[in-house]
């Protein structure tokens, strides 16, 4: 059997389209070289459903996106295997991200549950689905009672298996349609678990795979995931490849005294960079400096406060805005009137922002919450190997 390439979680257009495009280029070559001639993806190919950007400074246009992702598959000529992911789904439009892909004649795009063959193993492809009646665990029962005409089989899925990690200090405990128990899954007579949508590299099942990982690290919730594709000779092994060519996200704590050993000059060497202060008051002279080096900087203490606020608010207010306002204003000194708070509630209903229609979260990671003024400096940049070994 000859080896294939397998890919998740690409997320093209979520961080630095160059550097992302250096990984992707990087990544296909080696496999490449490799002896692949086949490739799979299990899903996420782009960070949103028309392959735009979230990034605020939208460098690249849409077109920047997909050339990125395409070209390097076409430079590569393999065949490629696609599953859908959640963020490649159509959403208010009727078109999904991986249209464009259908019109290679080498690439193969599947957004149903189905059985492929390809590259002469039989995919048991399970794409990601909105559908809230549609249930991941109970279609792959199903679908696993039809004859497998041949030898080698691999479950692709983009999908949440109970008990998998999120990232390095929390596991997936959730329920929904694509959320499958992972004793089920082991249960299953597959040769292979390639699974997308968790970012971080891990093997679930004794050796038969699990989730592949996000090809690059996407912001600080991803520090120290491992970053890259793997390679599955069936019948034979697997094995993954590091891939080391964007951007890696570090996150350090010091004191505020220890800023001024941040090198100006080897600065950005590593990619973004947390810096968490833990006691002391930082020079605002000295913040600015760091500012212009792209590091952002969080006050340990701020952060902790910020955490124990949200804590005391009562149960079922966080995400209503109206009583989230009239429990703001009660704290105030001196307190507004009623006349002034019902005011207020009214501009915001009027605006039409509610708890009901607040955009859902579409990524699996944490959010890092907006602080506020001068609590942070958030700035993309890094500090160089140097300065982590003088305040570690």
């Amino acid at each position: 059997m000859k080896p294939i390439a397998v890919f998740a979680d690409l997320h093209a257009g979520k961080t630095d389209l160059g550097r992302w495009r250096q990984q992707w280029s990087e990544a296909l070559e080696v496999a490449v070289q490799r002896g692949c001639r086949h490739a799979v993806i299990a899903g996420d190919v782009f960070d949103k459903d028309d392959a735009c950007v979230y990034m605020p400074h939208r460098h690249w246009s849409t077109g920047d996106v997909y050339e990125a992702v395409m070209e390097p598959m076409q430079d590569s000529r393999m065949d490629f295997l696609i599953i859908r992911g959640n963020h490649d789904q159509a959403s208010g439009c009727p078109l999904d991200a991986l249209h464009p892909f259908g019109y290679h004649h080498r690439w193969r795009v599947v957004r149903q549950p189905l059985w492929r063959m390809f590259a002469d193993v039989n995919f048991l492809c399970i794409p990601w689905q909105w559908d809230r009646e549609f249930s991941a665990q109970d279609c792959i029962a199903e679908m696993m009672n039809k004859p497998i005409p041949t030898e080698h089989t691999a479950l692709l899925a983009h999908l949440q298996v109970r008990g998998a990690k999120l990232n390095a200090l929390k596991t997936h405990d959730g329920t929904g349609g694509m959320s499958v128990d992972r004793e089920f899954l082991e249960t299953l007579k597959v040769d292979r678990f390639l699974l997308g949508d968790f970012h971080r590299r891990q093997d679930l099942f004794a050796g038969r795979g699990g989730y592949i990982g996000a090809l690059c690290q996407n912001d600080f919730g991803e520090r120290g995931n491992p970053t890259g594709f793997e390679i599955w000779t069936p019948g034979v092994g697997a094995e993954w490849v590091d891939v080391n060519e964007s951007p890696c996200y570090t996150q350090i704590e010091c004191r505020a005294d220890q800023l001024s050993y941040l090198d100006a000059v080897n600065a950005r060497a590593l990619g973004p960079v947390k810096i968490i202060i833990t006691g002391g008051e930082v020079d605002g002279g000295l913040a600015a400096s760091i500012e212009r080096l792209g590091v952002v900087i969080i006050r340990k203490v701020l952060q902790i406060e910020r955490a124990r606020r949200v804590e005391e608010i009562p149960d079922g207010v966080l995400n209503d805005p109206t009583a989230l306002i009239r429990l703001y204003a009660a704290s105030l000194e001196p307190k507004p009137t009623t006349v002034e708070i019902d005011r207020l509630c009214a501009a915001h209903k009027a605006s039409g922002t509610t708890a009901d229609n607040q955009p859902q979260e579409r990524d699996e990671q944490p959010q890092a919450r907006p602080a506020a003024p001068f609590d942070h400096i958030a700035l993309d940049g890094a500090v160089t190997p140097d300065f982590l070994g003088v305040i570690e």
